[in-house]
Parts: C-alpha cells; sequence; structure tokens
C-alpha cells in the first residue's frame, strides 16, 4: 500500500485526508493517506525520510509552502511563478514540486460564473495563495488588483511584480473600506478567521463594499466563516474557502496517482461526504 500525507503545522483542521480518502475508494486505489504534523526544524529530515520511501507523495499546508522549495529536485514553472508549493510527488527518490493553488481559484470562479476579465479586486493578504490568486487573476485580464498586508513590504513586493495591474494599500481600516467600495471581489487569503485562530479585528471595511461584489474567504475552516456572516449582512455574495480547496485537492489526486477522475463525478461525491448543500 503506498502512503500519502499532508505536512503542515498545525494541520489537524486539514479536510485533505478525509477527500483524498473519498477520491482513492471512488477509483478503486489502495492508497493511505494521513495528516502528519510537521514543524518548521523537522521540515528537511521529512522531506529527506519521504524521498527514500515513507511516502509516495504529499501535500503542503502552512507554514512550508514556499520553505520547501529548496529541499525538492524539480519544481514546476507554475509553482516558481507562485514562490510556492503545495503538491510533492516522489518518483524514483526526487522530490517534485508543484501549485494548484491558481487552478483551484479559477475553477471556483467558474463554478459560480465569475469571469474576472475587467474586474476590480480587493485582495487581503500576500503569502503562498495571495500570491498564487494574483499571478491568476493578471494572467486572466483583471483591471486591477489591490493587495494589502499586515506586513507593508510584502503587499509592495508583490504589488512591484505586477506593476500594470496590481496596486498596494496599508493594513486597516479606512483604505481597506475605500478599495472595498471600488472591488467587485473581495478576497481574504490570510488564515485570519481560523478555527482557533486570530481573528480580524475589525470589519468595519464591509460596510462600506460595493454592494454587488462577490465576497471569497478562501479560510475554510470553519466553512462559514465570520468574515462571510458579516459579508451577508451586508448584502454581499459569498464564497467560501471549501470550493477553492476541492478542485484543488482533485487536481493533487491526479498527481500522485496518475489518475484522471470525472471532476463532476469527483465534486458531487466530495460534496455528498461533507454535507454540502449548495451547488453553483
Amino acid at each position: 500500500m503506498k502512503k500519502l500525507c499532508v505536512i503542515g503545522y498545525p494541520v489537524e483542521h486539514s479536510l485533505y485526508p478525509a477527500i483524498q480518502r473519498r477520491l482513492m475508494e471512488l477509483a478503486g486505489l489502495d492508497y493511505q493517506y494521513e495528516a502528519v504534523e510537521v514543524q518548521k526544524h523537522e521540515l528537511e529530515d521529512f522531506v529527506r525520510e519521504a524521498k527514500a520511501g515513507a511516502y509516495a507523495g504529499f501535500n503542503v499546508t502552512t507554514p512550508h509552502k514556499r520553505s520547501i522549495i529548496p529541499l525538492l529536485d524539480e519544481v514546476s514553472e507554475e509553482a516558481k511563478m507562485c514562490g510556492a508549493v503545495n503538491t510533492v510527488v516522489i518518483r524514483d527518490g526526487k522530490a517534485y514540486g508543484y501549485n494548484n493553488d491558481s487552478l483551484g481559484f479559477l475553477d471556483s470562479l467558474d463554478r459560480f460564473k465569475i469571469d474576472p476579465k475587467g474586474k476590480k479586486v480587493l485582495l487581503i493578504g500576500t503569502g503562498a495563495s495571495g500570491q498564487a490568486i494574483t499571478t491568476a487573476l493578471v494572467r486572466s485580464g483583471v483591471e486591477k488588483v489591490t493587495v494589502c498586508n499586515r506586513s507593508v513590504y510584502h503587499a509592495q513586493d508583490l504589488a512591484a511584480r505586477f506593476p500594470d495591474s496590481v496596486d498596494w494599500i496599508y493594513f486597516g481600516t479606512v483604505p481597506l473600506r475605500r478599495a472595498a467600495a471600488q472591488a467587485d471581489i473581495i478576497i481574504n487569503a490570510t488564515n485570519l478567521g481560523m478555527s482557533n485562530g486570530k481573528q480580524f479585528s475589525d470589519l468595519g471595511f464591509l460596510r462600506g463594499a460595493n454592494p454587488d461584489a462577490w465576497l471569497y474567504d478562501l479560510v475554510y475552516s470553519p466553512r462559514d466563516t465570520h468574515l462571510l456572516q458579516q459579508g451577508r449582512k451586508q448584502g454581499l455574495k459569498t464564497i467560501a474557502g471549501i470550493y477553492m480547496v476541492i478542485p484543488q485537492i482533485i487536481e493533487g489526486f491526479k498527481d500522485f496517482t496518475g489518475h484522471e477522475l470525472d471532476r463532476e463525478a469527483a465534486w458531487d461525491a466530495i460534496a455528498e461526504m461533507l454535507g454540502e448543500s449548495e451547488r453553483s
């Protein structure tokens, strides 16, 4: 039996094990998938053990998406562009890194029939997921992405990569409120709002948001975050992070196994398992 896992710290909240196991059942494949808590100082040893045969592959979550890159033998062009890896496949003792954040994000927009071309986007958070999303939006012809981050230097660096399409603002209620008033899509790409984690200290920027905007929270634990709840109170249309996670996992399944699932059948099986009542 081949072994797969997801690594991170913390990692107990991850939906990857349950969803990957369901996909293995659907495909009739004999794999084992688990969650493995790996701290920063343990990452190099873990990769070495995986390459030695402990795992056939693994998913990568916070805080290792960037720091794992130097430990890999080869990284896809997409992962290089995003500066982050979330899927690692072991072949013949070598580790190959991939990033499917962009694919998952664009798939989720398509599911809600949202075309980002010509849209104005407010992106909160410029970490690994934020960078992948910005890259996907720019490629899709977005009019403008306004980025902000608690560390202003990260926001400035990301904006500098796409000077024609991306600008930055300070992480504060007034700048956020101004940007939200103009945005067609507002995205939280931080971990604020995660179960047992830090919360937004002020959601006042939602009160001035464009009433026709979509509010997208990449946090998926809890499924319905406080941010999404408050957004709906302001009349905003909302998208939960699970809609990005599911296509990511389906794509990762193909990377691990080489097995192409019927994407809609896989979606339906996962949605049923998770008790998802809403499908776009």
